[in-house]
């Protein structure tokens, strides 16, 4: 967070009478859970680019599922090294 951010925190969360630390405790865990929410949107990104693969072979729908798996592992690969370098949290 930004000193400027901080500082907001910090005066919000006095003049509502909360301890910064449990600010500080919230925007923890924010972090962690947002971290976690991004290695399982990557998953999904590949989940949907081979259920995609497979109806491709096996299904009767007129749809275009080759396209639909190109830019889902597209995607799963764009953010593949943005992921891999973030760590999960403890």
């Amino acid at each position: 967070m930004s000193l400027f951010g901080k500082e907001i925190s910090n005066n919000f969360t006095k003049r509502l009478g909360f301890e910064s630390s449990l600010v500080d405790n919230f925007l923890s865990r924010c972090k962690n859970m947002f971290t976690s929410y991004i290695f399982f949107f990557q998953a999904s990104h590949f989940f949907w680019g081979l259920w995609a693969l497979i109806q491709a072979k096996y299904s009767t729908i007129d749809f275009d599922f080759l396209g639909y798996a190109i830019v889902r592992f597209n995607q799963y690969f764009k953010m593949k090294l943005e992921v891999m370098t973030l760590t999960l949290p403890e």
